[in-house]
């Protein structure tokens, strides 16, 4: 019964912990997490380039009025007031002064973590883009300082890509990533907050339908000169997130991972398969013994066959049924957990049975040829 609970945690973590995340990276390649070419956070007096530049080169350009917010776990997002927010997305709603409302802008693979400051429902922050100035140095770690804020409560929140699903890269001693949301505040609160918040103060989305290579290079080069400096980035990049960069870093990770947990799945599956194979091998004795028995008492031939066949399946069976059973809740919980279309959440289900079914099949398949090979080799002593 050990062997038993040790080779169905082994199944659960197959379905679980490398299923899964297979299952959140496929396709490799998912092109409606970056719906615009480029997004630039700009200034409002830059518009006369971008008329110039949209003028040029026949490109598509969206801008918001917005602002950099700083998060306590050292992430930048986009701050806008909610009348933005209704003509953005055609979603009326009704917020207070001292409400936010987080939109977070993540792939299927991170929805459903952590959200805003660690979870926090007044999460520390900071109005305005970050500079070494907001936090905190002088203690072994960089922490966010008293200009932060607790003052604003969340009211509501959604899973949503608008912009984009850009990372905010964390300072550098920090692990995990954080992602570029976006907060909703009310417009008079907006109003208020946007007279004293430095940075970029304008959201700038293009859609480039050819020249992309030459207004990219230019749009880099008038931000070097012009543009908010990102704090997060090492480089000291500008605050700009291009499509066909943002979309081959994605591709590496998410085929990376795919590959990885394909490699982990085909290890584990063996170890399975290894471990049912000697635990079988090991009960070879009894089942020896147990056939003569069946033989001196006048059991016919079928039946010794079929009572060997079931004492090599039993561990088998109880494996799977133990292992499937609690991998298949632990990844219902995690799609409801995660708040997926319906679509998505039936294709999560559908990939996880199907691989459940691969998983049981081949196991079934490798013991059910070790079975008839200990009754033959059996049947021969006797």
């Amino acid at each position: 019964m050990n062997v038993t609970c040790i080779v169905a945690v082994f199944v659960f973590v197959m379905l679980f912990g490398f299923g899964l995340p297979i299952m959140d990276n496929v396709p490799v390649v998912q092109p409606e997490i970056f719906p615009y070419d480029l997004v630039w956070y700009a200034n409002e007096q830059d518009m006369e380039f971008l008329n110039k530049l949209e003028e040029a080169y026949e490109i598509k350009v969206e801008t918001k009025p917005c602002i950099r917010v700083v998060s306590g776990d050292y992430g930048e997002h986009m701050g806008i007031p909610e009348s933005v927010y209704e003509d953005w997305t055609v979603k009326k709603f009704d917020i207070r002064d001292k409400e936010i409302y987080v939109i977070y802008q993540r792939d299927r693979e991170t929805m459903g973590t952590i959200g805003l400051d660690y979870g926090k429902s007044k999460p520390r922050i900071y109005i305005g883009s970050a500079d070494w100035d907001i936090w905190n140095t002088s203690g072994p770690k960089v922490l966010p300082s008293n200009q932060f804020t607790r003052k604003y409560k969340i009211a509501g929140e959604e899973q949503r890509i608008l912009t984009g699903d850009f990372e905010s890269r964390a300072l550098g001693e920090l692990k995990g990533q954080v992602n570029e949301e976006i907060l909703v505040f009310s417009d008079t609160e907006f109003a208020n907050i946007k007279r004293n918040a430095r940075g970029a103060n304008l959201a700038v989305m293009m859609e480039i339908p050819k020249h992309y290579n030459q207004v990219v290079k230019e749009v880099y080069n008038y931000a070097k000169v012009h543009s908010q400096v990102n704090f997060f980035d090492w480089q000291n990049g500008n605050l700009i997130y291009e499509k066909q960069q943002s979309m081959m870093e994605s591709r590496q990770e998410k085929l990376f991972t795919v590959v990885s947990m394909i490699v982990n799945v085909i290890t584990m599956l063996m170890c399975v398969i290894f471990i049912l194979f000697e635990k079988a091998q090991s009960d070879y004795s009894e089942m020896e013994w147990k056939y003569r028995f069946y033989k001196n008492c006048g059991m016919s031939s079928e039946k010794r066959r079929k009572s060997v066949c079931k004492e090599v399946l039993i561990s088998e069976r109880l494996v799977l049924l133990y292992g499937i059973s609690l991998g298949m809740l632990a990844i219902v919980t995690k799609i409801l957990f995660k708040g997926m279309s319906p679509r998505w959440s039936i294709i999560y289900l559908v990939g996880a049975v199907s691989f459940s079914a691969l998983i049981a099949l081949i196991v079934c398949i490798v013991m059910r040829i070790t079975a008839w090979r200990i009754f033959r080799k059996i049947e021969r002593n006797s």
